[in-house]
């Protein structure tokens, strides 16, 4: 009888263990390989820039956190492309994940480095990007609006001088003609379009409840936003401590 049980035990861990090799040596034997991150630090090669803010990396879709530049059709999106690919393709990086690992569109979300530099600071710094941080993810945030603020100030690259090698695009060139109209009205037009929009005197900026940007009132984005989802900033400092970023068409 004690045969028989220690029999059917024997055949019980038996048939676990066939379950489990099966389990793990499947994947291999159909050529479906589940990924397993590898926690913060990890390494890919650079094969392709899809624009200023996101690459193919060891075939996968990454999308640099912290940062957004603009998309086709927009303004600096070839320098911004442009200035990536100088500065990462081809090239062995390392990456670093903050809270979350993915976005809505499958992409990795990562702060990209090439020899301990920060490739996503580094293309706020030279303005080619502004800021962008989800709540969860704020893993260099100070660093990267500090960066935003230094070159918004400076009018250093692209987004905030809205020059390009090639020349100005139409709607830059209109931007730029409301740069050169007399500055000793200038603020009251300013506050005249947040008004405009449903703001109480003394707005500077305004935003979406809908959106992470804050544009200036006179915006052609700040026009499309429906007033019950109007959320108004009497200052830049106001707008950053919401969590939102500058809108890279009219450089908030």
């Amino acid at each position: 009888m004690n045969k028989k049980i220690l029999l059917i035990v024997v055949l019980v861990i038996f048939i676990i263990n066939l379950f489990v090799l099966w389990y793990f040596v499947k994947p291999l034997i159909s050529g479906n390989v589940v990924s397993v991150d590898k926690g913060f630090a990890e390494k890919g090669f650079v094969t392709k820039v899809i624009d200023g803010d996101t690459v193919i990396i060891n075939g996968e879709s990454v999308r640099l956190l912290g940062i957004d530049a603009d998309e086709r059709g927009y303004p600096c999106y070839k320098e911004a492309k442009k200035r990536l690919e100088e500065l990462v393709l081809n090239k062995e990086v390392r990456l670093e994940k903050d809270a979350e690992n993915k976005d809505q569109y499958k992409r990795y979300l990562r702060y990209i480095f090439v020899d301990d530099e920060n490739v996503n600071l580094k293309l706020v710094e030279e303005g080619f990007a502004t800021a962008r941080f989800s709540p969860q993810n704020r893993k260099y945030k100070k660093e990267i609006l500090g960066a935003e603020q230094n070159a918004r100030g400076g009018k250093i690259g692209c987004v905030w001088t809205l020059e390009i090698d090639t020349g100005k695009k139409e709607d830059k060139e209109e931007i730029d003609s409301e740069e050169e109209e007399d500055s000793e009205d200038e603020e009251n037009e300013d506050e005249d379009s947040c008004v405009a929009l449903g703001c109480p005197s003394g707005t500077k900026y305004a935003g979406s409840l809908k959106s992470d940007k804050y544009h200036d009132c006179d915006c052609k984005w700040a026009e499309k936003i429906y007033e019950e989802n109007l959320n108004c900033f009497k200052s830049l400092s106001e707008a950053q401590n919401q969590d939102y970023v500058a809108c890279g068409v009219c450089g908030g």
